[in-house]
């Protein structure tokens, strides 16, 4: 892959993802290194005075911490520096991922105003975009619509079933992640403290004994976790198998995300095509043995799996409780407002991620073939006109795209970095 030095681009540029002053990793303010960047940064995410975990303005310990995602002075919502309100935050921020010069939204080489967004099929404005049709705004959007992120009746935030203040929301609903039976972090199978919740319970993220932590098989210290564990990424950052500097790890280890051998996109072992990707590789998210689906630790079927694992996410949990992610009446595949086979799922529902009609995959405005579809459509990720990868505005190769266009993210004069995004 070639990253350009565009003054804007993602990778190179300014306020590239990389190398740029104002890149994700090693610009000034970088993900990583910058001195804004996500890990190591002065105001980086993980150790720099406003970095994610140890900072003074970190997102988890440092006195301004992300702190507390919601009530933190400086975490991502209502702090001087958080995602939403403050002067550097996601949204409202002076320097945020809306309003600010180079940020996503409105300032001049955000997602919004130059080229993603006030398009006809741009994030935030078009009629296909993010906010106004899309994620935020329209009928089906992230936000403001009715199934959207935030306030719709089914959205992530305020709805009955929204993330944060609805009855089944991540929050404060009644079965939200928060503070219900089963939510994140005070439910009996919490992500937090529950007993099988993500930080403090026996099996949970972080310090159970099998938490995602410091447990044997927990993200970051245990022998398995994310991080420093004997299969890091089976470890996110320094394990030999993790996202980053692992031999899997997610940049340039061998099995990393990006230019490894085992890359996400085209390596042996990379997320689509590869013979250990996330879908079908021996080590991939759902089948392989170490998959997060269907290994031996993986996240649905393995003995400690997320779904039907002895001490997986499913039972009561992520997959077959009544409110859990996939079979409960609100989990994330087949419950009603589930993720993926519910009304409003993610992958099947009528507006899920996939096969819904307004899905992200095969749906009219979905990611994959829809009319809209992130890969095949017109504006789909891959190859449609506006699509992320080979579309005029795709990721990619399109001339608003991801890395190599004009105003790519990586090497366009505006890009982020060169033509590549990566979720989950």
């Amino acid at each position: 892959m070639i990253l350009y030095t565009d003054e804007y681009g993602y990778a190179n540029g300014s306020d590239g993802y990389v190398n740029g002053s104002d890149g994700y990793v090693n610009g000034s303010y970088g993900y990583v290194n910058g001195s804004y960047g996500y890990a190591n940064g002065s105001d980086g995410y993980f150790n720099g005075s406003y970095g994610y975990v140890n900072g003074s303005y970190g997102y988890a310990n440092g006195s301004y911490g992300y702190d507390s995602c919601v009530n933190g002075l400086d975490g991502n919502v209502n702090g001087s520096y958080g995602y939403f309100n403050d002067s550097d935050g996601y949204a409202n921020g002076s320097h945020d991922y809306f309003n600010d010069s180079d940020e996503y939204a409105n300032g001049s080489d955000c997602y919004a105003n130059d080229g993603c967004a006030n398009g006809s099929y741009s994030y935030i404005n078009g009629s296909d975009g993010y906010v106004n049709d899309g994620y935020v705004n329209g009928s089906d959007g992230y936000a403001n619509g009715s199934y959207g992120y935030f306030n719709g009746s089914d959205g992530y935030a305020n709805g009955s079933y929204g993330y944060i203040n609805g009855s089944d929301g991540y929050v404060n609903g009644s079965d939200s992640y928060a503070n219900g039976s089963d939510c994140y972090t005070n439910g009996s199978y919490g992500y937090a403290n529950g007993s099988d919740g993500y930080a403090n319970g026996l099996y949970g993220y972080a310090n159970g004994s099998y938490g995602y932590d410091n447990g044997s098989y927990g993200y970051f210290n245990g022998s398995d976790g994310y991080a420093n564990g004997s299969y890091g990424h089976d470890g996110y950052v320094n394990g030999s198998d993790g996202y980053a500097k692992g031999s899997c790890g997610y940049f340039n280890g061998s099995d990393g995300y990006a230019n490894g051998s085992y890359g996400y996109i085209n390596g042996s072992d990379g997320y689509v095509n590869g013979s250990d990707s996330y879908a079908n590789g021996s080590d991939c998210y759902t089948n392989g043995s170490y998959g997060y689906a269907n290994g031996s630790d993986g996240y649905t079927n393995g003995s400690y799996g997320y779904a039907n694992g002895s001490y997986g996410y499913d039972n009561d949990g992520y997959v077959n409780g009544s409110d859990g992610y996939a079979n409960g009446s609100y989990g994330y595949f087949n419950g009603s407002d589930g993720y993926a086979n519910g009304s409003y799922g993610y992958i099947n529902g009528s507006d899920g991620y996939v096969n819904g009609s307004d899905s992200y995959a095969n749906g009219s405005d979905c990611y994959t073939y829809g009319s809209y579809g992130y890969a095949n459509g017109s504006d789909g990720n891959a190859n449609g006109s506006y699509g992320y990868a080979n579309g005029s505005y795709g990721y990619d190769n399109g001339s608003y795209g991801y890395f190599n266009v004009s105003d790519g993210y990586a090497n366009g004069s505006y890009g982020h970095c060169s033509n590549l995004f990566i979720w989950l």
